[in-house]
């Protein structure tokens, strides 16, 4: 099983895993697969650090001070997204990139595209009006734009959550994927704590990985300097 596979190969583990790391590790349960696999992606994107990659209250992996990151799982694969918080420069006249906004955080999800013999998420995740507008997206089905745009709420969230500090329910935000890759997001809080963001990406895409479909979203939020 898992567990024993985990204790025999820990001569490897102990050279891309901080001590912190396997022994947090061997503690889990249910998600011990997901945890190595999101640490292995962090760490491999932060070029295996000599500190442990844990997680804080709210799941988020605790960095160093200055940089952002994210970590998503479905089934064996993991991946994550890193950032500095880096102020924008004057760059002139530029409506969208203002001087002095400052990087306030970062998202990643992975989901499959299908959920075979499982029902609709639809009504959960999405709002009446996301729901009416399933279809629009070239070469995607209203079935799969449904987890799409799950994806993309998710990785949001979690780029969004350093400002926000709060609970997001899934009707509080409308996500819209348009056919170049990008979304828009729509918020809907009733604590305007999204007046905090002055500024939102979010990027999609449609991956095949051995016969297998992913949507990898990935979302960066910026805030005012001061």
């Amino acid at each position: 099983n898992n567990n024993n596979n985990v204790s025999d190969n820990s001569h490897w583990m102990e050279t891309v895993f901080h001590p912190s790391e396997i022994a947090f590790g061997r503690t889990l349960k249910c998600s011990r697969t997901s945890f190595w696999l999101g640490r292995l992606a962090i760490r491999i994107a932060l070029e295996f650090p000599d500190y442990p990659v844990l997680k804080d209250s709210f799941g988020r992996p605790i960095l160093v001070p200055g940089i952002f990151g994210s970590i998503s799982h479905k089934q064996n694969r993991g991946v994550a997204i890193l950032s500095s918080s880096l102020p924008i420069a004057d760059s002139g006249d530029d409506p969208i990139n203002k001087p002095g906004m400052t990087f306030a955080g970062i998202g990643v999800d992975l989901e499959m595209t299908s959920r075979p013999g499982r029902p609709s998420i639809a009504k959960k995740v999405l709002t009446e009006a996301e729901r009416e507008a399933l279809g629009g997206l070239p070469g995607i089905s209203p079935e799969e734009e449904v987890l799409l745009r799950f994806s993309l709420k998710e990785a949001i969230y979690k780029a969004a959550h350093p400002l926000l500090c709060q609970y997001v329910g899934f009707q509080e935000a409308e996500v819209t994927p348009l056919p170049d890759g990008t979304a828009t997001c729509k918020w809907f809080l009733d604590t305007k704590a999204d007046e905090k963001i002055t500024k939102l990406t979010a990027h999609w895409i449609k991956l095949t990985d051995e016969e297998e479909e992913f949507f990898l979203t990935s979302a960066s939020v910026y805030s005012n300097a001061d």
